[in-house]
């Protein structure tokens, strides 16, 4: 995924995320989200960070990055919630992060790796998620943009780069190279009847999923301005 820094304050929250979920479509009992976040409440700025959450247990348990009891860190190198100092320009330079969670075939632990050396940070113990422990693995992928406008804000924030997405893939948020596996097997795209798009709010924000490109892999491009009743 290419790295902005939306404008956020207050509570505001803007981020891309890839998550890993199971329970109620509603609302999910057990997760892991992992990406880049802005949100000066969580982190106390309004810079971009290396951002996780995890929901276990009966989904009352978990917290973002290390801030409960949860992810066992393994690469003191890679802090979790660690600023990113380069974001992406508009139609320029992208920085981008790449992620890759897997669960080991034998402790059934979910490892999160960073970069495309695929650096292990770390893991969370397959005991946090009863509801994707051991076999049962997660339920639901996805794989986008989420923003939050907290509750002393009249207007939500911006997403990505706070453009909506349109040809030239430097001037919104994307992610390239989407692929996932099941039951261990290799990893492989998203085959179109397998996705579902989901748009709340075409006013504020846009979604384009090119599904498998030649030069991108699947390929993906979200993001908007935001503003009032979004």
């Amino acid at each position: 995924m290419n790295i902005w820094s939306p404008e956020c304050k207050g509570e505001q929250f803007s981020a891309s995320v890839i998550r890993l979920a199971t329970g109620p479509e509603t609302g999910d009992t057990n997760g892991i989200y992992v990406g880049w976040a802005v949100s000066p409440a969580v982190y106390g700025d309004d810079n971009a960070h290396l951002f996780t959450f995890w929901k276990g247990g009966d989904g009352s348990t978990g917290c973002y990055d290390m801030r409960c009891p949860g992810f066992v860190q393994t690469d003191k190198g890679i802090v979790l919630g660690d600023v990113y100092n380069k974001t992406s320009d508009y139609g320029g330079i992208q920085q981008v992060a790449d992620f890759h969670i897997t669960q080991d075939p034998v402790t059934k632990n979910w490892i999160l790796s960073i970069g495309k050396e695929e650096r292990q940070a770390g893991y969370w113990p397959t005991e946090l998620f009863p509801l994707m422990a051991g076999d049962k693995g997660a339920t639901r992928l996805s794989f986008g943009g989420i923003t939050m406008r907290g509750i002393e804000q009249e207007e939500s924030p911006p997403m990505g780069s706070g453009y909506k997405p349109d040809k030239d893939a430097r001037h919104s948020a994307i992610m390239i190279q989407i692929l996932f596996s099941g039951n261990y097997s290799e990893f492989r795209a998203p085959f179109d009847y397998e996705t579902d798009n989901i748009l709340d709010n075409s006013k504020c924000y846009g979604l384009n999923n090119y599904g498998q490109t030649d030069d991108y892999g699947y390929l993906i491009a979200f993001g908007g301005p935001g503003g009032p009743n979004c």
